[in-house]
């Protein structure tokens, strides 16, 4: 619509040069018909022409020339001249008026040619436009939604978290690929405005969509699962036994790089893990646990694309 406004305003704006233009057209050639014209100058040209009559006269009279041979040749004089000058004056006024009217012919080209090129950009932009909002509106759309805690702090062994994603959009995420990492920070207290993380999160470069080992997320209302295991390491234990001690607080951190539309889009994702009183978590049985720690996102490091 804004296009449209402006390809309008464009045409009405050459619409009045065009009629500022012809109204100067008209009043040069309107100044080249006086110029040519004027009655004063015709009267001049006759007086003069009385005079040269007169002269030629004297001439006869002196010479005992017959005056009647005298005027006719005056007359043949006179009427070559007249004509002379008058084809000279027609061809001098035609010749301004063609130049004004192929100046006035080639600007109007030019006025014509400058709004064919803004019609042209304003109608490429309305198409890049349009197949931009198609592409937004129809696109893949990966969003993290939770985090949970899905193996006890208390016991040694890999720490498993798992992340819930979900694609918002209309098409298939091809090509997905993810990394996690996770770190500590000073104890976060309860509150609000406590959970502050100011690092970025720098997870999603070098990150790339690989059509080899890459996964599918289709649109769907329901959530898909993507599980991450903190190996059972020295350094990882310490880390898990500073979580639960509430020493220190344990954030996982990530990004899931996707293709779309043929371009490559990334979610980043930033969660700490928010105790409470009791143990992190309590088996059930062989193949179920119940956690009461949950983990909670932080606003920065929180990005999509």
């Amino acid at each position: 619509m804004a296009g449209t406004a402006i390809f309008l305003v464009c045409l009405a704006v050459l619409a009045v040069f065009i009629a500022i233009l012809a109204a100067l057209s008209s009043i040069i050639q309107k100044w080249v018909c006086d110029q040519g014209c004027d009655p004063s100058k015709r009267a001049q040209a006759a007086d003069n022409e009385d005079q040269h009559r007169d002269q030629l006269e004297e001439v006869g009279v002196v010479s005992g020339v017959d005056s009647h041979a005298v005027n006719v040749v005056a007359h043949a004089i006179d009427a070559y001249h007249h004509k002379r000058d008058t084809h000279e004056r027609a061809r001098s006024k035609s010749e301004k008026v063609t130049i004004i009217v192929l100046g006035m012919t080639a600007l109007f080209a030019a006025l014509a040619a400058a709004a064919s090129l803004v019609s042209d950009w304003i109608f490429y932009k309305q198409l890049v436009d349009s197949r931009n909002a198609t592409i937004i509106a129809n696109r893949a759309w990966i969003a993290p939604s939770r985090m949970v805690l899905n193996w006890p702090l208390e016991i040694p062994g890999p720490v498993r978290v798992s992340l819930a994603v979900e694609n918002t959009g209309r098409e298939p995420a091809i090509d997905v690929v993810y990394a996690f990492r996770s770190f500590l920070v000073s104890y976060i207290p309860e509150g609000p405005g406590n959970a502050k993380v100011e690092i970025p999160n720098l997870m999603c470069d070098g990150l790339d969509p690989q059509s080899i080992g890459g996964q599918v997320i289709y649109p769907a209302k329901t959530s898909l699962s993507i599980t991450s295991d903190i190996k059972d390491t020295i350094g990882n234990r310490a880390m898990a036994i500073a979580a639960r001690d509430r020493s220190q607080t344990l954030i996982v951190e990530g990004c899931i790089a996707y293709r779309t539309f043929e371009k490559v889009h990334t979610s980043k994702f930033r969660f700490f893990l928010r105790d409470v009183p009791g143990p992190s978590c309590i088996p059930i049985d062989i193949e179920h646990i119940n956690c009461a720690w949950q983990f909670h996102p932080i606003g920065i490091g929180n990005e999509a694309n």
